[in-house]
């Protein structure tokens, strides 16, 4: 199946109403959380999850800039594409968990990261949690376990969002954001809503290390329930040719022996469509770098090589 060219239908009659339970101690925070520092984005692909469009020039959103004698020069700033592979649930839901096998992509040494995660989604609000390689911001060529919020998915601050822009870690916690994790295994990653703490909380192998308060979340946060569930593979790579240098998941084109993505469930689901079903995207479409694809069993497969650099 090649994702680019049709959309598979998974239909799934297990929805997961429970929620890993929390110590009644933890209103209380901290822990040891690794801010990723932020990554100069001057444009990205508009290649969004599902959007299929790549290659255009759209101006990512930074600082307003002042102009005065006294002003220092501009720091010089690189161009980026961002290139997308997995599935989409158009379903509204207070919570959703999968699980992912945790790779190594090698990552091109003028590109960002790579990284494979579950995303939460309304107009106004985004909340991601999974893992990345991104040996800028860790110095190292590991998975590390993050999460990134924003109160848009078109933010100036979106850059500076991982392991920030309001996650607090939870004290006590066994695994804190930053974390490496460990290649080759199958770990699971959820976030639900707590409407009694008024945050979205975050969970690895069912167990919370952190949360966001809804009020960093726009309508996400307010609403108390996400308008879709994503599930897929990152990349953003430095914009001049040859591009994307950076393999998605294990570098396997997305096919039944790529990196996988298993057993999504979903918390107070609420179809909006007759059907609930994961719908397969890449980005670009034609699916020369990254793929996925949607099996019969449930399994998601994403990956890539990226261009041959």
């Amino acid at each position: 199946m090649r994702l680019a060219a049709r959309q598979e239908t998974i239909e799934y009659a297990e929805l997961d109403q429970t929620v890993p339970q929390r110590p009644e101690r933890r209103r209380s925070w901290g822990g040891a959380a690794k801010v990723i520092a932020p990554l100069v984005l001057t444009s990205v692909v508009a290649a969004g999850c599902g959007s299929g469009k790549s290659g255009s020039s759209e101006p990512y959103p930074g600082p307003g800039s002042v102009s005065t004698s006294s002003q220092p020069p501009a720091p010089k700033t690189k161009t980026f594409d961002l290139y997308h592979a997995g599935g989409t649930a158009n379903i509204a839901a207070t919570g959703a968990s999968v699980s992912l096998r945790i790779e190594r992509p090698i990552v091109g040494k003028r590109d960002s990261h790579s990284l494979s995660e579950l995303a939460l989604r309304t107009a106004m609000g985004d909340l991601e949690i999974g893992w990345t390689v991104d040996p800028a911001q860790f110095r190292d060529a590991n998975p590390h376990l993050f999460v990134f919020p924003t109160k848009s998915q078109q933010t100036p601050e979106m850059a500076t969002c991982y392991n920030a822009c309001g996650f607090k870690a939870l004290a006590g916690a066994a695994i804190h954001a930053g974390d490496t994790l460990p290649v080759g295994e199958t770990h699971r990653f959820g976030a639900y809503h707590s409407n009694a703490h008024k945050e979205w909380e975050l969970f690895y192998d069912n167990k919370e290390f952190g949360f966001v308060p809804d009020s960093e979340l726009g309508d996400l946060g307010s609403h108390g329930y996400a308008d879709s569930v994503a599930i897929f593979g990152e990349v953003i790579a430095d914009h001049t040719p040859p591009t994307p240098c950076t393999q998605m998941g294990d570098g396997k084109l997305g096919k039944a022996d790529s990196e996988v993505a298993s057993n999504p469930t979903y918390r107070n689901a609420k179809m909006q469509q007759e059907t609930m079903y994961l719908a397969a995207f890449a980005s670009p479409p034609d699916g020369r770098f990254y793929q996925a694809e949607v099996a019969s069993d449930g399994f998601i497969h994403i990956g890539g090589p990226g261009a041959v650099c």
